[in-house]
């Protein structure tokens, strides 16, 4: 609710500054309102867990509010975790959906066949760099460092998601302060 009410009060405030870029409150609603619905029109349901598996960065965000905006909870997943600590894991949270970082998809999809993972939603930390950065990331780091990756066909990349749902408003699940909404 404080995101929704600080969209409607000062629309344009910085939300978030990542590596120089600005993102609005507005923006911040909006992204996670379509992430929101892309979520309910796949299925996830109130209480289901929703895995965030990246750093620090603009689309853990936009998920974390996504997520807790469908009715889901937020399992937060350590990226330096072991693949027999991320099964573990996952396996715990009863996890069914993930969104991860491209450099961890490998990981991710060679435990899905052990987990009850069937939704895996694929980021690249480019996607809310400044141009410049996003550029010389493509250039230098990319590839070297694992985030160009090619999605098997039943995944699906975040940006896509929210292009696609990006006039749906958000889901009418009702959420309250009692609701679990977060999973260390």
């Amino acid at each position: 609710d404080i995101v929704s009410d600080t969209a409607r009060e000062r629309p344009d405030h910085t939300a978030l500054i990542f590596k120089g870029a600005r993102m609005s409150y507005a923006e911040l609603e909006r992204l996670s309102d379509a992430f929101a619905a892309s979520l309910v029109a796949q299925g996830v349901k109130k209480s289901d867990r929703v895995g965030l598996l990246m750093p620090n960065c603009p689309q853990s965000l936009i998920a974390q509010f996504g997520v807790w905006k469908a009715g889901g909870i937020v399992a937060s997943i350590n990226p330096l975790y072991t693949e027999h600590e991320l099964e573990h894991c996952l396996k715990e949270c009863d996890t069914e959906t993930i969104v991860v970082l491209t450099s961890f998809y490998n990981k991710i999809k060679s435990l899905q066949p052990r987990t009850s993972l069937r939704r895996i939603i694929a980021t690249n930390i480019k996607e809310y760099l400044p141009p410049l950065l996003s550029f010389l990331f493509t250039l230098f780091k990319e590839k070297r460092e694992g985030h160009r990756i090619e999605l098997q066909p039943d995944d699906m990349w975040l940006s896509d998601l929210l292009r696609q749902y990006a006039n749906t408003p958000r889901p009418n699940v009702p959420v309250g302060p009692n609701d679990p909404a977060l999973l260390l």
